[in-house]
Order: structure tokens, then sequence, then C-alpha cells
């Protein structure tokens, strides 16, 4: 309001941000639906991930040994 002086047309309701979606996020809130949208963003490169590849991958999900492994080294 200093900008305008006393020759502002409107209150101040507040700040918002315009997310990509064209919704409003309140000003104090912008760091949080940010960490909302890198998470949602994270996990979708996840399964892009899964989805392209050829195999099943359940790295994570079973237990496996440290000292097993499918891999065989050959000498060239």
């Amino acid at each position: 309001m200093q900008e305008w002086g006393p020759s502002c047309p409107h209150v101040f309701v507040g700040a918002f941000k315009l997310e990509h979606d064209m919704s409003w996020t309140p000003y104090e809130h912008i760091d949080k639906r940010s960490q909302d949208f890198a998470l949602i963003d994270k996990v979708m490169n996840a399964q892009k991930a899964l989805i392209d590849a050829e195999a099943p991958n359940f790295r994570g999900l079973i237990q496996e040994s440290r000292n097993s492994s499918s891999a065989t080294l050959t000498e060239t």
C-alpha cells in the first residue's frame, strides 16, 4: 500500500502465487506447497522409471544378501 499511497484502489487482501495447475496458494503456504509438488514429481518420476524398465525392479522391496550377486565378471 505504500506504493499506491492514498490512491490505492482496493484494500490489501493478501499475497498469493498462481500455480501451474491454476490454483492459488497463499503466500504463507508457498514453501509447503512447493515441497508437496516436489514429492509428487519424485513419485511420478519413480513410477515412470518402473514403467520404462524392461524387467521388474524389486530392489529395496526384498531382502538381498550383500555377498550374493547375479552378475558374473568375465575376462576379455
